[in-house]
């Protein structure tokens, strides 16, 4: 076989070889990107959910079939890869036919479309449905062109399904099929194609298309509602800016040196031009016009689209192919062949500097960095301001990756060995935990930075939900053991079922975020969340709550039986509320000793019991705390005689969403604070927010040129110390109210033992007051409050404890307090 018979049977082939062999080994090292991973995420829901619950102008067609294919070939990176690429070779297939019957050069058109620098980036090598969107666009117009030609029913009952499956896989094809229903119409006036022909394919494009509007709609609202609201540049400005970058993406001139750009688009004009000189037949002129047209009408309505929301070059990709139809003459001249291989030499050098010079993050080496440095301890963040990384890296990792637009909430960091994954403007967040931890960084992956955190001063943290637990699902009487991982799942797929993760994670109640355990309760299923070896102190403090917006509806409660050594102490009814609840359960009969420890979690229906606890062991005594309905509530002097019980907001919220703690148990000074917009005016049960630190603390808001008193007589314990806390909540800070003075006392066995006159700041200040009953005033008076013991004292027992606290502006005065008792007998 002769050189010249071996490539008109072999060349298309050759074509896809070289391609292959000169891009797969730079392009199929990237690492996945956030789309692709929550690409992965939708083709793993179950078709019902993929039909109707996607959003945007990502519609069902492709993630049905990438599913299926999922099935069978499973989500191994180099098999997802495999199914792009083989899409992307099977438009340049179908492009190759398209010229044998328009007359172009078959081989330069295709290799052109293949070593596009936009295709390369965004379609070829990408789990993406932008090959299979080409794909399906060529493929209307090869099989119109077949039909046409050939009267071959064959093709019309292709194509109909063909456009059938392009409609449903992306809301961009209809500006396509639009541009193609015109090419329609101009055959028809030029009949080449039949009346009747027309007016069918007419009402069954009308027909197939009537679902969409449910699609559109939900697009429209994405799009542009949710997404365009965020924009704040000129729509012109936008528009016209997402055009040129689109333009300068798609001819490579981006990646060019100014000679070599200015030369390249000569070059496309003169081949453009030069056509009509060089064919005069009206069907080929009347072609190339609504091709270009087809091209700058993608233009103007993706124009007319970034101008109005956030959309990414990559959406004109599906013009690239129609421009190099549009451009290249139907001539066997020589000078035309030598501007096509100039045309697609510079386009190829152009690729060529874009795969050389492309960086993306590499999730994958970060991911294998810290593979080997990973302990059953570690907590990995991802420290960003837009939703990217985590599904990568949990992903690569199979281990949960929570990411955080800030550090603001330091509390998310509870562990004492803490890897973050950050990009620049995040760094000095990182650096502002430096009193606490050791930080050290590791900048093997530019632009994206390492930081490892050790804690300076490693505790044993007090809450349970941060040990690996046991956990088993008991259904019929038969129990199933299942490995916890923090929400991660085996082969880290996505079940529609997602709500069934265990994890730990923050949660809002009643406005006021905490860091839980989430366990969603399941229907007929009881949670056995089963902690060993744990070492107990007096109390375990116990808090449950359902996450805001899944409650008020009159739903289930939520149930958890408590048991230690499989003896059963308590159950906690966690009623469908806004708040957190908290429960104490005594444990000072295993005090210091080890023991199994079973929180079994259940309802009486799932429906929304987003569940979270937390539970911490304690050898706090909060004595006034838990005795607050014992106390004497006054404010100058004046008792307050009304207990309630039921929860309410302060400031009167009596409607969901909330922004503050609920009081729980109180006393009132006056009836019906609710209508007299009083509601703060009380002292009583809460827990509060300070520098995102979360406190079970008493609301005790002062009033303007009052003492407002909380008094415990008759206490009868002996105790070394009394320690707690006392402060502003973080919204009250907020709200700018530093210029007022407040003034918190504590009394003991009627003499003053703790003062402090300050102005509101963010976070919790610490008290430890060494208490000696045998002091005298005089003592007093000195300041003699080191605790040191008085040489012929006698020892008394605590009696009275009284709780003060006044202002000069009583505005926003959201204060609350919590003491407790050391070594009380």
């Amino acid at each position: 076989m002769d050189t010249k018979k071996f490539l008109i049977k072999y060349g298309i082939w050759l074509i896809f070889l070289i391609f292959l062999l000169a891009t797969f080994n730079f392009l199929y090292k990237e690492s996945f990107d956030n789309q692709e991973i929550d690409y992965l995420k939708i083709s793993q829901w179950n078709v019902k959910k993929i039909i109707f619950e996607n959003w945007g102008d990502q519609l069902p067609f492709w993630f049905i079939l990438a599913k299926t294919y999922i099935g069978f070939l499973g989500k191994s990176e180099l098999s997802l890869k495999i199914l792009s690429i083989a899409t992307f070779l099977l438009s340049a297939f179908v492009l190759y036919k398209i010229c044998e019957i328009y007359g172009l050069n078959k081989y330069l058109v295709t290799a052109l479309f293949l070593f596009n620098p936009l295709l390369l980036k965004e379609a070829a090598f990408t789990f993406k449905h932008w090959s299979f969107l080409i794909l399906m666009i060529l493929s209307v117009l090869y099989l119109f062109e077949k039909f046409k030609n050939t009267q071959n029913k064959k093709y019309l009952f292709l194509l109909f399904p063909v456009i059938i499956a392009g409609m449903y896989s992306n809301l961009i094809f209809l500006i396509f099929f639009c541009a193609f229903a015109v090419y329609m119409l101009i055959n028809l006036l030029s009949e080449q194609i039949s009346l009747r022909f027309f007016i069918f394919f007419i009402i069954a494009s009308i027909a197939f298309s009537l679902p969409l509007f449910y699609y559109y709609e939900k697009a429209s609202h994405q799009l542009f509602e949710i997404q365009g609201s965020h924009m704040d540049w000129g729509t012109a400005e936008r528009g016209f800016d997402f055009i040129k970058i689109s333009l300068d993406r798609a001819s490579g001139i981006n990646y060019l040196n100014d000679s070599l750009s200015v030369i390249l688009v000569f070059l496309i004009f003169l081949f453009f031009i030069l056509q009509f000189f060089l064919e005069r037949e009206k069907k080929f002129i009347n072609l190339k016009i609504w091709l270009i047209s087809t091209v700058f009408f993608i233009m103007l309505v993706l124009m007319f689209m970034a101008a109005n929301t956030p959309i990414s070059p990559r959406y004109y990709a599906a013009a690239v192919p129609f421009l190099y139809l549009a451009i290249f003459p139907k001539s066997d001249k020589k000078y035309v062949l030598v501007i096509a291989i100039l045309i697609l030499s510079i386009t190829v050098f152009s690729s060529w500097q874009m795969i050389k010079n492309h960086n993306p993050d590499n999730w994958r080496g970060v991911s294998s960095f810290l593979q080997p440095q990973i302990k059953e301890n570690t907590q990995i963040l991802i420290l960003y301001k837009f939703n990217v990384g985590n599904l990568l890296m949990e992903y690569y990792l199979k281990k949960p990756v929570t990411r955080l637009p800030d550090l603001e909430n330091s509390s998310i960091l509870y562990s004492d060995d803490i890897w973050i994954i950050a990009q620049p403007d995040s760094y000095g967040a990182i650096y502002k935990t430096a009193d606490d931890y050791n930080i050290k960084e590791h900048n093997n992956f530019k632009p994206i930075k390492l930081f490892h955190l050790t804690k300076k001063n490693p505790k044993k943290n007090s809450s349970l939900i941060f040990n690996n637990p046991l956990i088993e699902i008991e259904k019929n009487k038969k129990i199933k053991k299942i490995e916890f991982t923090n929400g991660a799942i085996g082969a880290w797929s996505f079940p529609e079922d997602y709500w069934k993760q265990i994890k730990i994670k923050s949660v809002k109640s009643g406005g006021v975020e905490k860091t839980c355990l989430f366990v969603h309760p399941r229907n007929n299923e009881k949670i056995n969340i089963i902690y060993k070896n744990i070492e107990f102190g007096k109390t375990v403090k116990i808090f449950t709550g359902i996450a805001d917006g899944m409650t008020g509806e009159n739903l289930s409660p939520v149930y958890m039986d408590v048991y230690i050594n499989d003896i059963f102490l308590k159950r906690i009814t966690q009623p469908d509320e806004w708040n957190w609840l908290i429960t104490k359960i005594d444990t000072s009969q295993y005090q210091n000793k080890s023991a199994d420890i079973k929180f079994t979690i259940y309802a009486d229906n799932d429906k929304k019991r987003h569940f979270c606890f937390d539970a911490e062991i304690t050898d706090e005594n909060d004595y006034f705390y838990q005795n607050i309905k014992n106390a004497n509530a006054l404010v100058d002097n004046e008792l307050c005689k009304i207990y309630q019980t039921k929860p309410i907001f302060p400031h009167n919220e009596k409607k969901p969403p909330f922004v503050e703690a609920a009081i729980f148990e109180r006393w009132d000074c006056e009836e019906d604070l609710i209508s007299k917009n009083k509601i703060w005016n009380t002292s009583g049960k809460s827990y509060a927010i300070s520098d995102n630190k979360f406190k079970e603390a008493i609301w005790f808001h002062p009033t303007t040129g009052k003492i407002k008193t909380l008094e415990y007589k008759n206490i009868n314990l002996e105790a070394k110390k009394i320690t707690g806390f006392y402060g502003l909540n973080d919204l009250a800070i907020s709200n700018k109210i530093d210029k007022a003075m407040l003034t918190f006392t504590i009394s003991a066995n009627g003499e003053k033992i703790y003062e402090d006159k300050f102005i509101p700041v963010k976070g919790w200040k610490k008290f430890e007051i060494p208490f000696n009953p045998v002091r005298n005033s005089m003592e007093i008076k000195m300041g003699q409050f080191n605790g040191n013991k008085i040489s012929n004292g006698v020892n008394k027992k605590l009696n009275d404890v009284v709780f003060s606290i006044t202002t000069d502006d009583n505005r926003w005065n959201h204060f609350f307090f919590n003491a407790f008792l050391e070594n009380s007998k």
